[in-house]
Parts: structure tokens; sequence; C-alpha cells
């Protein structure tokens, strides 16, 4: 397998609808304020329950409460929301769309249902979806946000460029988008606009480690690899089990001649990565640096791909 030289995509978020007020924090939740009535209805306890993380109480609880309105969209939606919190994004999908059949006005569960099919990598359905919920709602910064990262994922870049930049207008201070766009400025080898969105979004957000990281990686493609491993360094320091940076970072070691530090971040990176195929390619190139790390190469010999390559 060739050496790893794309962009670390964002996640994206989902909304929850609870009750009045707008608030984001990642995910998108509506809080109420002030006093709670003595007795919630089944739906306002599935909420609170949701909002804690109890997402299978939550299901009881909108379980009972679509028992007693079968025609609540609100329900389907904010139990599909649970289904999407533990991961079973199926089931989401067929509660968002019982809550388009109930509401087709309403651009959250389109939105929520395109997040859903993303998560099942299923990104031509969720561009679908979040074409409509913008239909419904062209002021949604996520929305555009979320179909730029379907789009990259397809590697349609500057598709997903045109809608990051949207949000980036709806949303002048959205790291995140920023930083996505930089990744794909970075997809389409404009490494020197990556770095400007990457700089945008660490302003915005310093604590953004994929965005370091990909600065990072922006560098490491434009050749400067002391400046790439100050980056990596940093997005080691805000997750220090982010496997990746310590990949990249061996990558740059060993552009700059040190073979035995680069021995050791790969090693490092073998502590937390969790994907077989990814653990594969890192042990097969610690075998054959193994074999090289006497030989005073620098930059130029033995490059990265010949050592975890195929063969």
């Amino acid at each position: 397998m060739p050496f790893r030289d794309t962009a670390r995509l964002p996640t994206w978020s989902l909304r929850l609808h609870t009750c009045s007020a707008l608030c984001a924090v990642s995910v998108f939740l509506i809080a109420c304020g002030g006093a709670q009535p003595e007795t919630e209805t089944p739906y306002e306890s599935g909420n609170t329950h949701a909002q804690q993380g109890e997402h299978r109480r939550a299901i009881e609880l909108y379980d009972r409460a679509i028992e007693l309105d079968p025609d609540d969209a609100k329900a389907y939606s904010a139990r599909g929301n649970a289904y999407w919190g533990l991961g079973e994004y199926r089931r989401s999908i067929e509660d968002y769309d019982r809550a388009i059949e109930l509401d087709p006005a309403d651009a959250w569960a389109y939105y929520n249902r395109g997040v859903s099919y993303q998560a099942l990598g299923q990104h031509r359905r969720s561009i679908e979806d979040y074409d409509r919920s913008i239909e419904l709602d062209s002021g949604d910064a996520w929305a555009y946000y979320n179909r730029g990262v379907a789009y990259e994922a397809l590697g349609e870049y500057r598709r997903s460029i045109g809608d990051y930049g949207r949000a980036i207008e709806l949303d002048p201070d959205n790291a995140e988008a920023y930083a996505a766009r930089g990744n794909a400025y970075s997809g389409l080898g404009q490494h020197r606009r990556s770095i400007e969105d990457y700089d945008r979004a660490i302003e915005l957000s310093p604590h953004l480690a994929w965005a370091y990281y990909n600065r990072g990686l922006a560098f490491l493609a434009l050749g400067d690899c002391r400046q790439s491993v100050e980056d990596f360094d940093r997005a080691i320091e805000l997750d220090p089990e982010f496997a990746w940076a310590y990949y990249d970072r061996a990558r740059a070691f060993w552009a700059l001649g040190d073979h035995g530090r680069a021995i050791e971040e790969l090693q490092e990176a073998l502590r937390y990565v969790q994907d077989d195929a990814f653990r594969t390619e890192i042990v097969r190139a610690i075998e054959r640096m193994e074999l090289t790390a006497d030989v005073p190469c620098g930059a130029a010999a033995s490059p990265w791909y010949t050592l975890v390559g195929s063969g």
C-alpha cells in the first residue's frame, strides 16, 4: 500500500429535536430554558435521556410516545437520532423516512437522514438529502458543510470547495469549514491554498488537532519536512493517540534522514492503531526500515512507498 497522502476528513454533525432554542456544540441540540414541568411526556423524557447519552432508554420512551401518537413526526426523528447515537444507522434511516412522510417540510429530518447515509458511506444518497434540506432552509451552514464533506469523499473537490465556501459565508467563524476546504484544496494539489485555510482554522480554533495534522501533510507535500514535524507535534500534543500523526511524522523524519526516529514513531503509532490494514502497513514499513536504517540516505534514497508498498 503506498503512503497515505490524503487529509483526514472532519466528522459531520447530527441535529437533535428537543424543544425550542438552537444551540450548536458539534452536535446540534435544542435546549429548554426555565423550569421543567413536574410531569414530562414520554417524548420529553426521551429527550432528557438522549441528551445524557442514554440512547436505549430514550428509544424506549420514544416508542411509548409513538404508541400514544403514531403521527408524531418529531418522535420518529428523535428516535432516529437515538439509533444514530448507537451507530444503528439503518434503523435511524427508517425513522427519518417515517418522519419525512409525516412532515415533508422538516429540513432537519432530511439533514439527519443525510448524515446517516454518510455514516454508511452512501455519499450520493446523502447528497440528495442535503440538497432537499438546503431547498427547505438555504441559510443552514452545516448542510452546505456536510454536503461538502460528501463531495470530498467522492473526490469531487471543486464542488466541495464551493459548499465549504458557502458554509463560510453563512458562518465566518466556522473553523471546521476552513479546515475542510483546506483538505479539498490539498486534494487538488493546491497545497499553499490549503495552508492558508488551515491557518485560518487554527486561528479560530487552536485546539483542532486534525487541522494541524492536515497542515502538516500539506507542508510535507511541499517538501517542508521540518515545518510538517512541528504541525504533527502539535496534533499529537492535542491528541496523544492520533496514530496517523505518528505515522506521518515518521514519514517526515525518514525524509530528513533520521531513520531511527522514524522507526520509533511507527512503533508509537502501533500503540494506537485500530485498523488491521493500517497495522500491517506499519509493521511492513518498520521491517524494511530496520534493514536500511544505517544507510545515510537523506530525503532522496529509499522512497517511502518502497518501504510500505506491496512486495
